[in-house]
C-alpha cells in the first residue's frame, strides 16, 4: 500500500496505490469500496482513486488471488477530517469580573472530525493553562466545548485569554484553530493588603497592614474582624493586630470608603495551622513479614490542621514510595492516616520504612514531623516453618509481569555444579522435564491462563531435591473506567452525593490504586484487598457534601495499576463537569457606609449577590420595599436597610401524597419563591377550586402552577386520600351487613315457606344499611 496511512479532508480527493511483492502464482487483483472500487484486473497494480470524498466511513479494500484460488487483502487507514467551523469563547457577561470571584471559560468547538483527534489547550496571554482531550471513536462531525475555571485576580486584568482546537493527524499535520482572545478586565480594590497572606500558629501573634493606593476621592478606612477591628478611621493606612490567635476561622476585613459614599474591601487569606500531636506507623504485628505475602502499613497522624494543606509521604530506606493529600475544607485540627500496601520481597528484609507528615503553609515554609521507623524482616514461608536452607537456584528475572496474551520466560541456573544432577522446569504450560544442564529457560508465548505457576527444580547426586518459583504477576487494564452517580440534574449545595467510579474487568484488583481529583486537586485514593487474579470489576466511590465553590469543578478518577517500581498504568474516566446549586448570599455588604446626601443611593453600594441560578437583590426599609435608585438624605443617617433576594417560583417536593379524609388542603405542597407566588391547583387539564378539607372523591393526579413576578414553575403530583379510623370502621361495618345480605339471598332460595317474611327482614337491614 502506498500510501498505508492517508489522512484526506472531506471533499477533497484520494488515492492510494496497490502493488505485489511477487508475482509467482499470481493470477490478478482488485479493489473493493463503495466508491472507486476497480474489479477484479490481471495487474500487478492498480489505484483506488475518489475524486470527492462524501463519505466520513471509508474502508478500501485491496485484494489478490493465487492460480490456487487462495486469497489475501489489505485496507489502507484512512482518516476523514474536517476542520471546525467555528471555535468561539463564552461564559462570561459584558460586564467585568470581580477580582476572587469564580468564572467559567467555555470553548466551543463546532462540527470537528475526528473528534478523538483534537485537543483544546487554553491560554492566557502566552503562557498554556491546561488542555483536554476527547475519547470515542465517532468519525462523523460533532460539536463539542472544554471548560476554563478562572479565579478572578487583580493581575489577570487586561489578559487575554483564548483557546486552541488542534487537530493531530499525523507526525507533521497539526491543524490549529483559535479563538479570538476575550480581553479581561478584573474590578479591585485599591487597597494593598502587606501581606496579603499570612500563616500563623494557633497562640501566636499576628498582623497584617492595610494602605491605600490613593488618596484621591479617599473618606476613610476601617478593619471589620470578630478580634482586632479598628472601626472606621480617616486614616490612609491601619493596622489589623491580634496578640494570641484562639480562633481557627479568621476573616478579618478591610475596607475603605470614597467620598461618593462608594465602598470596596479586602481580606486578607489567613491560614492558622497546627502541627500533628504524633505521627505513628502501626499495622505490622511483632512477628517477621513472610515473603511474597501482602502487609498495611499504617501512618496515623493526630491533631493537625489544616488537613487539606498536609501531604504524607512514604519511605523504604531514602527511596520514596508514595505520597498521598488530603481533601476539605474545615480549618480545625483532626486525625488522619495514610496507608502503604506493600508485598513482602527478599530485598525488604532490613530495611527502614517511615512516613513523614508535611504541612505545606507556604513556598518556603513546609514543616515535617517524621515517624519512628519500622524495621523490616522477612522470612521465606518454607523457612520459617520448616527450617529449610535455601536452594541454590537463581531466577533471571526472579519477579516478573505480563500482560495476558503476551509472551513469558524466565532463566533458571544453579549457583553451583557440584554434587549437581540435573534440574527441569515443572508447568502446565512450557515445562522442559529433566534435563543434565545447569541453565534452563521456561518459555510461553502467549499467556493465556491466569494462575501460572512454574517451577524450577534441581536433582542432586544424592537424590535429594529443591525447587524455586517465580513471582508472575499476569495484568489487564481496564475496559473501561466511568463515571456515575449523579443524574442529569445538578447538585445542591449542603446536600450530600455520591461519585461512583467503575473500572471493568482489571486484573489483578489487589495493585490497583483509585485516585479522585477535582480539578487537579487530589482528593482521595483506596486500594482494594483480596487474592484473585482473574478480572473483576470494581468501583470506588467518593461522598462529597456540595458546595457553591464546587460549581463548574472537574471530577474524575485514574484507576492506577502498580506492577513494579517503574511500572504504573493509568487509565482515566471522562471528567464530570459539577453544576451546583446554591442559596444567595450578600457578599460585600459589610458596612457602615458614608455616602453625600442626595446624591447617594443604595445601588451604589458593592453589595451583590452570589446564587446559582442567579437571583436579584431587593431592598426593604422598615418592612416597606424600597427602589435602590433612591436618592438618600440626611434623615436616613444611622437607619438599617435590609436586603432580601427576590426569585422565581420553584417546587422541591415529592411527586406522590398521602393526606387523609378531613384534613386541610393548605398542609401540603407549598412553593418557594419571593415574592410568595400565587398558586394554581389543576385537575384533568382544568382549574379547580381547593377543597378546604379533602374527601375519597378528591384521589387523583392533579398539576400545579406557582406564579409571581420573575416567572411560573409548574409541578404535577398524585393524590391519594385515605380514610381515617371511623371511615375505615364503617366500611367494615357495611363489608359485614353486605355478607349478611348475599346468604339471605341463598336462604331465600331454599326456603320457599319463609320467603315472604324473610324478605321483609331483608328490606329492613337494607333500610338499616343505607340510613
Amino acid at each position: 500500500m502506498t500510501p498505508a496511512e492517508v489522512v484526506v479532508r472531506f471533499g477533497d480527493p484520494v488515492s492510494v496505490d496497490c502493488s505485489i511483492a511477487s508475482t509467482t502464482d499470481f493470477l490478478g487483483m482488485g479493489w473493493e469500496a463503495a466508491f472507486g472500487g476497480t474489479g477484479f484486473e490481471q495487474k500487478s497494480s492498480l489505484t483506488w482513486t475518489v475524486e470527492k470524498v462524501e463519505e466520513w466511513n471509508i474502508y478500501p479494500q485491496c485484494y489478490m488471488t493465487r492460480k490456487n484460488g487462495e486469497q489475501c487483502s489489505v485496507t489502507p487507514d484512512v482518516t476523514v477530517y474536517k476542520t471546525p467551523d467555528t471555535v468561539t469563547l463564552s461564559g462570561v457577561d459584558d460586564g467585568p469580573m470581580v477580582e476572587r470571584s469564580a468564572y467559567m471559560l467555555d470553548c466551543n468547538i463546532a462540527n470537528v472530525a475526528p473528534l478523538q483527534n483534537l485537543t483544546v489547550i487554553w491560554y492566557r496571554d502566552n503562557e498554556k493553562l491546561s488542555t483536554e482531550t476527547f475519547n470515542g471513536d465517532t468519525v462523523t462531525p460533532v460539536s463539542v466545548s472544554s471548560s476554563l475555571r478562572v479565579t478572578a485576580d487583580r493581575h489577570h486584568n487586561g489578559a487575554l485569554f483564548r483557546c486552541e482546537a488542534v487537530l493531530h493527524l499525523g507526525p507533521e499535520l497539526n491543524l490549529t484553530t483559535t479563538s479570538k482572545p476575550y480581553t479581561a478586565v478584573v474590578q479591585y480594590c485599591p487597597l494593598i493588603l502587606t501581606p496579603a497572606e499570612v500563616v500563623v500558629r494557633f497562640g501566636d501573634r499576628v498582623s497584617v497592614d492595610c494602605s491605600v493606593a490613593s488618596t484621591t476621592d479617599f473618606l476613610g478606612m476601617g478593619w471589620e474582624a470578630a478580634s482586632g477591628g479598628t472601626g472606621f478611621e480617616q486614616k490612609s493606612s491601619l493596622t489589623w493586630t491580634v496578640e494570641k490567635v484562639e480562633e481557627w476561622n479568621i476573616y478579618p476585613q478591610c475596607y475603605m470608603t470614597q467620598k461618593n459614599g462608594e465602598q470596596c474591601s479586602v481580606t486578607p487569606d489567613v491560614t492558622v495551622y497546627k502541627t500533628p500531636d504524633t505521627v505513628t506507623l502501626s499495622g505490622v504485628d511483632d512477628g517477621p513479614m513472610v515473603k511474597r505475602s501482602a502487609y498495611m502499613l499504617d501512618c496515623n497522624i493526630a491533631n493537625v490542621a489544616p488537613v487539606q494543606n498536609l501531604t504524607v509521604i512514604w519511605y523504604r530506606d531514602n527511596e520514596k514510595l508514595s505520597t498521598e493529600t488530603f481533601n476539605g475544607d474545615t480549618v480545625t485540627p483532626v486525625s488522619v492516616s495514610s496507608s502503604l500496601r506493600l508485598t513482602a520481597d527478599r530485598h525488604h528484609n532490613g530495611a527502614r520504612f517511615k512516613c513523614e507528615a508535611v504541612l505545606h503553609l507556604g513556598p518556603e515554609l513546609n514543616l515535617t514531623t517524621t515517624s519512628k521507623p519500622y524495621t523490616a524482616v522477612v522470612s521465606d514461608l518454607i523457612c520459617l516453618f520448616y527450617h529449610l536452607t535455601d536452594c541454590p537456584l537463581i531466577l533471571t528475572p526472579a519477579e516478573v509481569v505480563v500482560r495476558f496474551g503476551d509472551r513469558v520466560s524466565v532463566d533458571c541456573s544453579v549457583a553451583s555444579t557440584t554434587d549437581f544432577l540435573g534440574m527441569g522446569w515443572e508447568a502446565a504450560f512450557g515445562g522442559t522435564g529433566f534435563e543434565q544442564k545447569s541453565s534452563l529457560t521456561w518459555t510461553v508465548e502467549k499467556v493465556e491462563e491466569w494462575n501460572i505457576y512454574p517451577q524450577c527444580y534441581m536433582t542432586q547426586k544424592n537424590g535429594e531435591q529443591c525447587s524455586v518459583t517465580p513471582d508472575i504477576t499476569v495484568y489487564k487494564t481496564p475496559d473501561t473506567v466511568t463515571l456515575s452517580g449523579v443524574d442529569g440534574g445538578p447538585m445542591v449545595e449542603g446536600r450530600e452525593h455520591t461519585l461512583d467510579c467503575n473500572i471493568a474487568n482489571v486484573a489483578p484488583v489487589q495493585n490497583l490504586t483509585v485516585i479522585w481529583y477535582r480539578d487537579n486537586e487530589k482528593l482521595s485514593t483506596e486500594t482494594f484487598n483480596g487474592d484473585t487474579v482473574t478480572p473483576d470489576n470494581v468501583s470506588s466511590s467518593l461522598r462529597l457534601t456540595a458546595d457553591r465553590h464546587h460549581n463548574g469543578a472537574l471530577f474524575r478518577c485514574e484507576a492506577v495499576q502498580h506492577l513494579g517500581p517503574e511500572l504504573n498504568l493509568t487509565t482515566t474516566s471522562l471528567s464530570y463537569p459539577a453544576v451546583v446549586l446554591y442559596a444567595p448570599l450578600i457578599i460585600n455588604c459589610s458596612g457602615p457606609f458614608i455616602g453625600v446626601e442626595g446624591k447617594f443611593s443604595l445601588n451604589m453600594l458593592p453589595c451583590r449577590a452570589d446564587a446559582n441560578p442567579p437571583a436579584t437583590i431587593q431592598w426593604y426599609y422598615q418592612i416597606e420595599e424600597i427602589e435602590a435608585d433612591k436618592l438618600l438624605n440626611r434623615s436616613d443617617s444611622g437607619d438599617t436597610f435590609d436586603t432580601m433576594f427576590t426569585d422565581r417560583p420553584s417546587f422541591a417536593f415529592d411527586d406522590h401524597y398521602e393526606v387523609k379524609v378531613g384534613d386541610f388542603s393548605q398542609t401540603i405542597c407549598e412553593p418557594e419563591g419571593l415574592p410568595q407566588p400565587d398558586i394554581t391547583w389543576l385537575k384533568d387539564k382544568k382549574e379547580i377550586q381547593t377543597p378546604q378539607r379533602w374527601t375519597r372523591h378528591d384521589i387523583g393526579r392533579y398539576s400545579l402552577r406557582a406564579t409571581n413576578k420573575h416567572g411560573t414553575a409548574t409541578h404535577a403530583l398524585y393524590l391519594d386520600v385515605l380514610c381515617k379510623f371511623n371511615c375505615l370502621k364503617l366500611q367494615k361495618k357495611c363489608c359485614i351487613l353486605s355478607l349478611i345480605i348475599l346468604l339471605l339471598h341463598e336462604l331465600h332460595k331454599l326456603m320457599r315457606p319463609l320467603v315472604r317474611r324473610l324478605a321483609i327482614f331483608s328490606t329492613v337491614i337494607r333500610v338499616f344499611l343505607y340510613t
